[in-house]
């Protein structure tokens, strides 16, 4: 932890030095950090009660692969950073800037993502089972063959330019005008499915398109 704060560069150097080494910041107090452009790749932050990063500044780090399970990133911003196949279940992602992120095949399943940015964010193939994302920009996202099952979209503004081709849009709260537009632009529904069949849905879906 101590090194991180010290500075990103020297933290970089560090890790390209150790590119197979386990980094553990499981249940750190990051809030409020200069972490932009940090290479934070597969670093596990996630233990019993997760760790603190509100309101950090992520812009541009790489986070693909990291543990963040019920992690703190309230008001983080995450702008442009690189989040493929990061793991976010049940992290608080309140007000968090998420602008052109790359979140493909990430999970957020029963993520707090309340009012959060999500302009131009990349998350096909990503898990947002029962994520709460009430009153996100949805401007541009990219949630191609997604797992959006029972996501509360409630106020979600910008959704008539997201991409919902092949998601799994079953059982989500929405307005009736946004529940049209995303049928209308290739969601799916299944119900009284198995998880297994919801996949293979998905996965049927994409290779046909």
């Amino acid at each position: 932890t101590v090194l991180l704060l010290s500075g990103v560069d020297r933290w970089n150097a560090w890790r390209e030095e150790r590119p197979g080494r386990v980094v553990d910041l499981a249940e750190v107090n990051l809030s409020k950090s200069d972490l932009a452009g940090a290479n934070l790749s597969n670093v596990r932050f996630s233990a019993l009660g997760g760790s603190d990063l509100s309101f950090a500044n992520l812009a541009g780090a790489d986070l693909s692969g990291a543990s963040m399970n019920h992690s703190a990133l309230t008001g983080a911003d995450l702008s442009e950073s690189n989040m493929n196949h990061a793991v976010l279940a049940m992290t608080n992602l309140e007000e968090a800037r998420l602008i052109g992120v790359d979140a493909r095949n990430a999970s957020f399943m029963e993520a707090n993502l309340k009012n959060a940015d999500l302009t131009g964010m990349s998350a096909a193939g990503a898990n947002l089972y029962h994520a709460d994302l009430r009153g996100v920009n949805l401007k541009g996202a990219d949630f191609t063959g997604a797992d959006l099952r029972g996501v509360d979209f409630r106020g979600a503004t910008g959704w008539r330019t997201a991409t919902f081709r092949c998601a799994d849009i079953t059982g989500i709260q929405s307005s009736p005008e946004f529940l049209a537009c995303a049928r209308l632009a290739g969601g799916i529904e299944l119900f009284s499915a198995s998880a297994a069949e919801h996949k293979e849905a998905r996965e049927e879906c994409m290779s046909r398109t």
